[in-house]
């Protein structure tokens, strides 16, 4: 959740004159759909499978009750019963709840984070109102502030549901499964499989919001980053026990982060001199709906609600990760001269329109992060009685529908996942693995192979897998598939596969070379599962082509595992060594390398290492011994050191011996 202050926002405005007070995008119109009393208070919304809106109510923000007060945190049921798109039917799902803040719909119920707890609640008996409630996990972090907590539940295309982590550590246990041991996540992000209940750490420590792409790349943010992509995930960074990662997610705007905005209204921050730049960044969806212009497709829209706007970049691929980039200059997608508009939250609807949770307060802030003389001027309880949720579309839009797929068959699910609206493609993703049904299968096969949009063809691949159907052919005919994103997930899909599959194996291997960089570096990853020395073959031409690239050299050093002082020697015979990026790479196998061969292997290495003479090899030669030196300071005792094997004792060259002294300007080892 955001960090900031408000000191004096004025008076609050009624939904219809906040309205006016919007500047949006020129062909673009805004709708208020649900306002107070309707709902109050908004930070989070799904949808079920009839179209009905479910809203998470922070009602309690940001102090909780008082003591022996109910916390006053609920869950809303909104329907529209004109069937305008304006949501007119309140009903009280869930209430009790102390800091909810993200909500998931699933198998007719829905998910809820509220630290400690994530929840199942569902209704059984058709009232509108939840009388199954189960706690799913316990342990979630809850000490910190209401702004730093687990949120987000979202259903990838790979069939897990992720969660954020708000900044804190898990020691999550199962009151459904007492048996099990507990999982501990250490400040990172998390997923589970909702079937089964399994659930382990993700790659990213995102604070409130989280999204992704067509092709289930995962993007977030935090108060003063803006825009991330997780580059790596865990079971990559954590294989090669001789590697350490110092980062696994990529800053994509090329503005930077903590990055200018461009306020219209007083944009009054906890630290003034943070005025105009992105202080409380949240809610970050990747939008792939319908109902915006085209241009809008696949663009990254972000809340900051400390200036009362939401800000909007494009995206591009560049190299193994992505840029994103300004879509308008100096001025923002959606802004308010109105204080108390607090934009916290965004969703793509049945509609494929752009929704808006606005909290509408005075001040959203926690009182730990306020002086004391900003707090006792700040009213905390101003607006928390209002609460508006906005729909932007562009401005000639009309086909709003409240969709109801509660009664379509397998078939027609199937035919859906070709829908250009995402939620219609994922909604149906859902149902159809909640489903489990034969029948999907015929019609999903075809889809991987026919269907004609990408992203149509990677979801059919995943949910096959999910409902264990996909066969070693499928993968083989995606790895060839025209489009990058198919091939990235194909490579994915094929990895537990590998050990068992030659045609895989071999398919895989011919990646390496794949025109696209984005395939290359999942290539690189993909080959770590892969143990023998066509895999090192393979990375060795990623290597040739990519080591410029800071993730693509991270995803093969994961790969290597053992084999670093394999891959170095064919990198030493086979490569041009002087550039930035392959000095780079000789640096940190030779240190890999030097952890674990023998003494014998050791001198070899060195043989091949100092064996170039020129001035430009002197510049990857440097670090290079710098690592070897490193690697074997690493080494269990006795220590064997540099200069040990440069003595006359040794089986080293004099043209080795040499070299060293002239790259380290050391005298000759004594003989003696």
């Amino acid at each position: 959740m955001p960090i900031f202050a408000a000191e004096s926002p004025g008076n609050p405005l009624s939904p219809q004159k906040a309205l006016a007070t919007f500047q949006l995008d020129p062909g673009l119109k805004i709708e208020c759909i649900a306002s107070e009393p309707t709902v109050v208070s908004p930070v989070a919304m799904d949808w079920d499978e009839s179209g009905r809106m479910y809203v998470v109510e922070d009602r309690g923000y940001p102090l909780g009750p008082a003591p022996g007060e109910k916390p006053q945190g609920q869950i809303i049921l909104l329907e529209s019963t004109h069937h305008d798109g304006h949501y007119d039917k309140r009903t009280v799902f869930a209430d009790g709840l102390t800091f909810p803040n993200g909500v998931l719909c699933w198998r007719g119920g829905i998910f809820v984070t509220c630290a400690p707890y994530l929840y199942y609640f569902k209704d059984t008996d058709g009232d509108g109102v939840a009388d199954l409630k189960q706690i799913i996990f316990q342990g979630f972090g809850d000490q910190s502030t209401t702004q730093q907590r687990v949120s987000h539940p979202l259903l990838n295309i790979d069939g897990w549901i992720y969660l954020t982590s708000g900044f804190t550590s898990a020691n999550l246990t199962l009151p459904l499964h007492p048996n099990r041991p507990p999982v501990v996540c250490d400040l990172t992000d998390f997923r589970f499989q909702p079937g089964t209940g399994e659930i382990e750490a993700a790659a990213g420590i995102a604070q409130f919001g989280q999204t992704f792409d067509n092709f289930g790349r995962k993007f977030i943010c935090s108060n003063r980053n803006h825009n991330q992509i997780v580059m790596i995930q865990l079971q990559y960074a954590n294989r090669n026990p001789d590697l350490t990662l110092n980062r696994l997610v990529e800053d994509t705007p090329d503005h930077g982060a903590a990055a200018r905005v461009f306020p219209l209204s007083a944009n009054i921050t906890t630290v003034p001199a943070e005025a105009g730049h992105f202080t409380s960044a949240c809610g970050i969806l990747y939008y792939r709906g319908s109902a915006l212009p085209a241009d809008y497709r696949d663009n990254s829209f972000t809340c900051e609600p400390a200036g009362n706007l939401i800000h909007r970049d494009l995206i591009r691929p560049t190299n193994s990760t992505f840029v994103a980039s300004r879509a308008s200059v100096n001025r923002e997608f959606l802004a308010s001269t109105d204080n108390w508009f607090r934009p916290v939250n965004l969703a793509c609807g049945p509609d494929g329109a752009l929704y808006v949770c606005d909290m509408y307060r005075g001040a959203i802030e926690h009182p730990n992060f306020l002086t004391n003389e900003k707090r006792a001027a700040t009213d905390f309880n101003a607006g928390k009685d209002k609460g508006r949720i906005y729909r932007i579309t562009g401005k000639d839009f009309t086909n709003f529908s409240q969709a109801d797929l509660s009664h379509a068959s397998t078939v027609d699910l199937c035919e859906l996942l070709n829908h250009p609206n995402a939620w219609q493609r994922t909604t149906a993703q859902r149902l159809l693995l909640e489903r489990n049904d034969v029948a999907s299968f015929s019609p999903l096969a075809s889809l991987c192979k026919n269907a004609p949009d990408p992203e149509t063809r990677v979801l059919a691949l995943r949910i096959l897998d999910n409902l264990d159907n996909l066969r070693d052919a499928q993968i083989e005919f995606a790895l060839a598939d025209k489009n990058p994103g198919v091939r990235e997930n194909a490579l994915q899909l094929a990895e537990p596969r590998l050990k068992n599959s030659p045609r895989l194996s071999a398919a895989i291997l011919v990646l390496a070379n794949d025109p696209d960089p984005r395939v290359r570096f999942q290539c690189a990853l993909t080959l770590g599962e892969l143990d023998n020395s066509r895999a090192l073959t393979a990375l060795a031409q990623i290597a040739a082509r990519d080591s410029t690239d800071h993730w693509t050299r991270a995803a093969i050093l994961s790969s290597v595992r053992n084999h670093a002082a394999d891959l170095l020697e064919i990198l030493l015979n086979t490569q041009p060594l002087s550039t930035p990026g392959a000095s780079a790479l000789i640096t940190e196998l030779t240190r890999m390398s030097a952890m674990h061969l023998t003494p014998a292997a050791l001198t070899s290495l060195l043989e091949q290492l100092l064996a170039p003479d020129t001035q430009a090899d002197a510049l990857w030669q440097k670090p290079a011994l710098a690592a070897f030196a490193q690697g074997l300071a690493t080494r269990p005792s006795p220590h064997i050191e540099t200069l040990d094997l440069l003595t006359n004792h040794s089986p080293i060259t004099t043209l080795t011996r040499d070299r060293f002294n002239f790259l380290t300007n050391a005298s000759a080892p004594s003989s003696n």
